[in-house]
């Protein structure tokens, strides 16, 4: 029983095209296990930015809470009261404190890391616009805002800040 040329190429082309969907077949199910990986992976990414913003919130409060100085001067600062330098510099300790925290949130929403709710930077600084207010419309805010902040934040975040605070004045 002699095999011809023909039907031994057709057998070979048969079995590659096996092989062929086969390979497509495996290779279909570790997209499939690479996506459900990548997914969780991104799932707790989120978690843990999540929970480090949280942390950092406390962080911002905390020292107003445990300090009944610092949230004196706090208070004093948000009502534009008079401070002196030793009181002016711990209000832009603060402001620094507060912005640095903004800042890492800023980040986390352009690396899609942050709370699902702040997918936009705009919706960012749609939500803290009140608390920069109270900070930087102030003469110490605004002052340590033109004069410390150009050389502690980067300048796409002060872009950022400004711009949102300049649309969130002008729909007022």
């Amino acid at each position: 029983m002699e095999m011809n040329w023909e039907a031994l190429g057709a057998l070979a082309e048969l079995l590659g095209a096996i092989a062929v969907l086969a390979t497509l077949y495996y290779l279909s199910l570790q997209i499939k296990i690479n996506s459900k990986e990548i997914t969780k992976s991104s799932e707790i990414q989120r978690a843990q930015s999540t929970y480090s913003t949280n942390e950092m919130w406390i962080n911002i409060w905390q020292p107003l809470m445990q300090d009944p100085a610092l949230a004196e001067i706090y208070l004093r600062g948000i009502r534009g009261e008079s401070l002196n330098d030793v009181e002016s510099f711990r209000f832009c300790v603060y402001i620094n404190t507060f912005l640095t925290m903004v800042e890492v949130v800023y980040n986390q929403v352009k690396a899609e890391t942050s709370f699902i709710e702040l997918e936009e930077v705009s919706k960012l600084f749609k939500l803290i616009n009140p608390y920069l207010d109270k900070l930087l419309n102030t003469s110490i805010g605004s002052n340590w805002l033109s004069e410390e902040a150009p050389s502690l934040f980067t300048p796409e975040f002060l872009k950022d800040l400004h711009s949102s605070r300049l649309t969130d004045i002008n729909n007022k």
